[in-house]
């Protein structure tokens, strides 16, 4: 398992390079796909170990001049093909909890084994002309001694995985400029995977990298079929799922003035509760959102360069008067799923 890292990770770095853009890239090495796509700097790469669980193979590469975190409570794999699931993460302490059970159950069968191994023999006594023949059983301390062998063994090798486990698997991490993280994420298994699709969010980025036979369709209906308290989730809340938040209805923008920005200064409503960014459910008529292009779907990930999540992040980036702010904004995935640049303008 140790090896298998140590020969994904020199193959990612060896394929990092090649990494541009926003577009999903794939690579193969002996059979293996690896998929990888780049958004503002940070890249995620990504190929899948089948064990007893989808061993989900990380490396992000932060390639901007700011620290990203990376929280892998927020990625979700959804099998795409044939069904249409998202598969369980297994969490350290999962993982864990299975190696112990693996090894109470291995031991308890070795020590009722143990117990009743025995060796059989027959001894014929002979009194008074007569012969009785009797069965005695010893203990077999042969096949003790063997099974003593084989529970060590077991130990052993729970020990190790649990090892290699702590070691391999992906933790949230604050990963610096210019820097790069290796991780594995798990998930149960799916008895007959043919597509899936495995979704991150890294540093207000959200980033979505196909499998096997995932289109860009299925890629499409498996975010947006996630649930929004799931965290493993990045589809942006529908535009009907939240009401608008501008007190007197949409209609025009709140004109603008001296008084501090605000959401409803800019002409947009959203969805505050968002943890991969701020997802934009009505913009206002004549607004300077509007005139910003900033359209219902779009995923609002950074102010003025400033990563944020939702709403407070984003009024807490804003200056205290009217002026020009860029966002960041993701595209919907049923669009183009693309990064794009914004610049909403506030006249005084």
């Amino acid at each position: 398992m140790v090896y298998k890292l140590l020969v994904a990770f020199l193959f990612l770095s060896a394929a990092s390079p090649a990494v541009q853009g926003q577009e999903v890239s794939t690579y193969w090495n002996k059979g293996t796909q690896v998929v990888a796509q780049t958004v503002g700097g940070v890249t995620v790469q990504a190929y899948i170990l089948q064990g007893s669980y989808f061993e989900v193979l990380v490396r992000v590469i932060n390639n901007t001049d700011r620290p990203v975190d990376v929280q892998p409570q927020l990625f979700s794999f959804t099998e795409t093909s044939p069904k249409n699931v998202e598969l369980k993460q297994m969490s350290e302490r999962d993982l864990q909890k299975s190696v112990s059970r693996y090894r109470f159950w291995g031991s308890l069968l070795f020590s009722v084994a143990s117990a009743t191994a025995t060796q059989t023999s027959t001894v014929t006594t002979t009194s008074g002309g007569y012969s009785a023949t009797s069965v005695v059983r010893t203990p077999d301390y042969a096949e003790q001694a063997r099974l003593a062998e084989s529970q060590h063994a077991l130990d052993e090798s729970a020990h190790s995985v649990s090892k290699q486990i702590n070691e391999a698997i992906l933790r949230r991490t604050t990963l610096y400029p210019n820097d790069s993280l290796t991780g594995k994420v798990f998930y149960k298994r799916a008895s007959k995977l043919q597509g899936a699709v495995l979704t991150a969010s890294v540093g207000g980025r959200v980033f979505s990298l196909p499998f096997g036979d995932a289109t860009p369709a299925s890629v499409a209906m498996a975010v947006r079929q996630q649930p929004e308290a799931n965290l493993g989730s990045a589809t942006p809340v529908p535009a009907t799922a939240v009401q608008p938040q501008f007190g007197g209805g949409l209609g025009n923008a709140v004109p603008a003035s001296a008084a501090p920005l605000s959401l409803a200064s800019l002409g947009i409503a959203g969805n505050a509760r968002s943890i991969y960014g701020f997802s934009v459910t009505a913009v206002a008529a004549n607004s300077p959102a509007e005139h910003a292009k900033v359209a219902v779907g779009d995923l609002i990930v950074a102010v003025n360069g400033t990563p944020v999540r939702n709403e407070d992040d984003i009024l807490a980036m804003l200056p205290p008067l009217a002026t020009t702010i860029q966002v960041t904004i993701t595209k919907p995935y049923w669009q183009s799923s693309q990064t794009e640049l914004r610049r909403i303008s506030i006249q005084q």
